[in-house]
């Protein structure tokens, strides 16, 4: 969406959230999900607003629409459909995004409350992506991946402001998977490794010490690989 070569992006981002881990913790683990989970629900709820908004402007549309057949959820089958929506909800409410979260909850009941948060969030970035990838296909978009979808859209129908939002989103989307692995990464290494193995009367203090010390290790390795990515997970 900006124009920048990979590389910068991957510095910037590597830098910013390694600081940003390293600095708060699991505090930004936590606040950063809350504030993603916000912007990409308004993100989507903003999608569909700008499009509406392009639909209603005198060179929308500009290519040829499809018939409206194709805007339909039973293509290729109603299972195969519904099999990607189960997928897409239960995949991603069972997936380590959110018990790993969950189990970092100060008590039973906040556990409670962001597990039902999160229900609430994906069933509306859900619902909202399905409807954005239809309008997509009924308006004959020829997409080789359908995963550019979205970015389609913003690039060709939409006005700036939606991007705006969008660029946040992938911002908070990759800050939040960036300092929540690397937080559990050096948490477990912290604890497991150094206070169990290595030094059993390690204070409080020195544990956490150790836990931001590899939190900058790990995250300047992540990066090194960011910029040089392998074609493998395996090889790493």
């Amino acid at each position: 969406l900006l124009g920048i070569p990979n590389y910068i992006g991957a510095l910037i981002c590597g830098f910013t959230f390694i600081i940003f881990t390293v600095s708060g913790g699991l505090y930004t683990v936590a606040w950063t999900d809350v504030l993603l989970q916000i912007v990409l629900s308004l993100g989507v709820v903003a999608l569909i607003v700008g499009l509406g908004i392009a639909a209603f402007s005198p060179d929308f549309p500009r290519l040829e629409p499809l018939s409206i057949e194709y805007f339909n959820f039973s293509l290729p089958s109603y299972w195969w459909v519904i099999s990607l929506l189960m997928s897409y909800f239960f995949g991603n409410l069972f997936g380590q995004t959110f018990y790993q979260r969950i189990y970092a909850a100060k008590d039973l009941k906040t556990a409670r409350r962001g597990l039902y948060g999160a229900l609430i969030a994906l069933v509306i970035i859900g619902a909202f992506s399905t409807f954005i990838g239809l309008m997509v296909r009924s308006m004959g978009a020829q997409l080789s991946n359908p995963d550019d979808a979205i970015f389609w859209l913003l690039e060709e129908l939409l006005p700036p402001w939606v991007i705006a939002i969008y660029l946040i989103a992938i911002l908070g989307a990759a800050f939040s998977t960036a300092n929540s692995a690397l937080n559990s990464a050096a948490t477990n290494f912290a604890n497991d490794i150094y206070h169990k193995i290595i030094n059993e009367r390690a204070s409080e203090q020195q544990i956490l010490k150790v836990a931001r010390y590899t939190t900058l290790m790990l995250g300047i390795i992540c990066m090194l690989l960011a910029l040089n990515p392998l074609e493998l997970i395996i090889s790493i």
